[in-house]
């Protein structure tokens, strides 16, 4: 299957910060197939460890997205 897929990116916490681009009412567009790993290579994210949450749901790096999703993305928790 071949396309585009657009779906739609939550930051939470300081990820707003470190994405200041980012514009929540834009849909991200990606390829069909394209997984969570590649939004966020997309996004500048490599090297990060973030939680990814699709539709509300918790999901791995690899999950292949939809269109018309909505991703949430966590920043790491740093604590001491």
């Amino acid at each position: 299957m071949n396309g585009d897929i657009c779906v739609r990116v939550e930051l939470h916490g300081e990820l707003r910060a470190k994405l200041p681009d980012h514009r929540p009412d834009e849909p991200v567009t990606l390829r069909n197939g394209a997984t969570i790993h590649d939004l966020l290579l997309l996004l500048g994210a490599r090297g990060e460890t973030w939680l990814v949450a699709v539709d509300g749901q918790v999901a791995s790096l690899e999950r292949e997205l939809g269109d018309g999703e909505v991703i949430d993305l966590f920043p790491a928790l740093e604590g001491g």
